[in-house]
C-alpha cells in the first residue's frame, strides 16, 4: 500500500516516508486533491488519491485577474495520468476554459501579414509633389516603384521636403515598408495612409539611407505616401 501526503512546511511530497520534489507550490495547476493543487494527474490503480479538475470558472477567474492586473502571461500546468493519456474530464476542462477565454476576447491574436515576394507598390500609379527639372521620363515618381535600383524619383530642385504617393488600387493591409534613398539626405519622414480626407502616420523616422525597413502595426488603406518632412542638400532622391 502506498501512502502519499504533502508537507506544506517543507514544500515536499512524501511517498511512503520518502520526500519527493513536487513544484505545485510555485505555480497554479488544474487539478486538486483534497483542496490542494497537484503537479501530477493522479489516477486510480496506482495507490494515489485521484485528482479532480478544478472548476473551469475558478481557472477563468484567476486568468482574468492576471489580465486585469496587466500580467504579461499566465501559466497553468496540466499533465497526463500515469498511462500517458489525458483523462476525458481534463480534456473537457480545457475545452470549456478555451471557450470562456475566446468569448471574453482573451485569445484574439493579431493578424499575421505574409510578406509578399514582390513589392505591393511595384508599378502602381504614383504621383509626387515635384520632379527634378520636370524630367518625368527619368526622375518621375514611377521610377521609385519600378523595382529597379538604378532608377529613382528625384524631387524638385532645391526641395527640402516632398511627397511620394502610391495608389494600390484597392484596400490593402500593410505592416511593413522598405525605402531606398539615393543619398543620405532625409532627416525626418513618415509613412502615411489615407483615411477619407485625412492622412494618418503608420510609421515615422529620421534618416533613411541606402535602405530602411519599417515594421509597424497593420493598417488597411488604398493610398499610401512617403512624407519627407525635412531633408538637406540639393533635392530628394528615392
Amino acid at each position: 500500500m502506498r501512502e502519499f501526503r504533502y508537507d506544506n512546511t517543507k514544500g515536499q511530497g512524501i511517498l511512503n516516508g520518502k520526500p519527493y520534489y513536487l513544484p505545485f507550490e510555485f505555480e497554479p495547476v488544474s487539478q486538486r486533491v483534497s483542496g490542494n493543487g497537484v503537479w501530477f494527474t493522479y489516477g486510480a490503480g496506482k495507490g494515489f488519491p485521484v485528482s479532480q479538475p478544478i472548476p473551469v470558472k475558478t481557472l477563468f477567474d484567476c486568468i482574468k485577474q492576471g489580465y486585469d492586473r496587466g500580467a504579461a502571461n499566465v501559466l497553468w500546468s496540466l499533465a497526463a495520468d500515469h498511462t500517458g493519456k489525458m483523462r476525458p474530464d481534463d480534456a473537457r476542462q480545457l475545452e470549456e476554459l478555451g471557450t470562456m477565454l475566446r468569448d471574453a476576447g482573451f485569445l484574439e491574436a493579431p493578424k499575421v501579414i505574409t510578406q509578399p515576394a514582390v513589392s505591393l507598390a511595384m508599378n502602381k500609379p504614383a504621383k509626387a509633389s515635384g520632379v527634378w527639372e520636370d524630367n518625368f521620363r527619368q526622375y518621375g515618381p514611377a521610377a521609385a516603384l519600378d523595382d529597379d535600383p538604378s532608377t529613382r524619383w528625384g524631387g524638385s530642385v532645391g526641395s527640402r521636403s516632398g511627397l511620394l504617393e502610391v495608389d494600390l488600387g484597392q484596400d490593402t493591409t500593410i505592416s511593413r515598408a522598405v525605402i531606398q534613398e539615393g543619398w543620405d539626405r532625409t532627416r525626418k519622414f513618415s509613412v502615411q495612409y489615407s483615411v477619407g480626407d485625412e492622412w494618418k502616420d503608420a510609421a515615422t523616422g529620421t534618416t533613411i539611407g541606402a535602405e530602411r525597413e519599417l515594421k509597424f502595426p497593420a493598417v488597411t488603406a488604398r493610398i499610401f505616401r512617403l512624407n519627407i518632412r525635412c531633408a538637406f542638400c540639393q533635392s530628394l532622391e528615392i
